[in-house]
């Protein structure tokens, strides 16, 4: 059976209400499709989910804050929640962040995830300056011992996705001791996780990306408003069922996560565009402002 996984740790309103609609959003995008997929959401404080179709994995503070490791590295709990329900549930795992969303059926994404072939969201260029420089200037080991050979200019894939088929499970491990390798060389780098992810799926399996089925809307520039346009949507108590809270987030949320969805909208952006290209808007700007003058 293929599980899709999230996180929700501490967070508050915000962090749960992104996960809501992310589930929901996978199971939109199922349909009919659901017998073979099923959603656990590893958190301390369940109850938000109490209404949603998902497995609860209930942690503990004392648990989430071992999780962090040596040098209390906040993102290496992803790696070890990963690895711990993998243990449990085992097949194929799709881990998700919170804010996520699918834009088509996640077995889509599951196809591209098996024995030796791992998946990512999409590759984000070449490491920050201050993980290039660790990486130029110490050498890093596998768990027996092996040079990794890694450098600062391997690609860095976003770590708001990651699938792993349960034969490729010690991959987690390797990820979560070169995580405890880079921590104490940069301590404050938010990145080390996300790195560590990219360098040792890529160099011990065939790693694709799934950006193309699953949206990932980090940026806060698009991330505030759709917090505070979920706030009011989801806890609409005239909204009816998640299902019609969900279309009704669905109708909007292009417009405010700046991504054309929807035909009309696509069409839409692609005409812009073109007439931007063929200098239409250009001239019709120009004719505006001499009927203005």
């Amino acid at each position: 059976m293929k599980t899709v996984m999230y996180l929700c740790f501490g967070g508050g309103a915000d962090y749960a209400n992104e996960l809501i609609h992310a589930v929901l959003s996978a199971r939109h995008t199922l349909g009919r499709n659901q017998h073979d997929c099923r959603f656990v959401v590893v958190t301390e404080q369940p109850a938000p989910f109490a209404d949603l179709p998902v497995t609860i994995e209930l942690t503990t503070q004392e648990a989430i804050a071992e999780w962090r490791g040596p040098y209390n590295h906040k993102f290496r709990t992803k790696a070890v929640a990963i690895r711990e329900m993998m243990k449990k549930y085992g097949g194929t795992l799709l881990y998700c962040d919170t804010d996520t969303y699918f834009l088509g059926d996640p077995h889509w994404v599951f196809d591209r995830v098996g024995p030796g072939s791992t998946v990512m969201h999409a590759n984000d260029g070449t490491p920050a300056p201050a993980l290039a420089g660790a990486l130029d200037d110490h050498e890093f080991t596998m768990l027996d011992g092996t040079r990794w050979n890694i450098s600062s200019d391997m690609p860095v894939f976003n770590a708001g996705v990651i699938g792993i088929h349960e034969s490729d499970r010690n991959l987690i491990d390797e990820v979560i001791h070169l995580i405890d390798q880079i921590c104490p060389l940069i301590p404050d780098y938010f990145g080390t996780e996300q790195f560590s992810f990219s360098a040792c799926l890529s160099l011990r399996s065939h790693l694709s990306e799934s950006n193309d089925v699953i949206h990932h809307y980090w940026l806060p520039s698009a991330r505030a408003p759709f917090r505070e346009l979920l706030a009011r949507t989801l806890h609409d108590p005239s909204a009816g069922s998640y299902e019609d809270r969900f279309r009704a987030l669905r109708r909007r949320r292009e417009w405010i996560l700046d991504r054309a969805e929807t035909f009309p909208r696509r069409a839409y952006v692609a005409l812009w565009y073109a007439a931007h290209r063929i200098g239409v808007l250009k001239t019709l700007k120009a004719v505006k402002q001499r009927k203005a003058s």
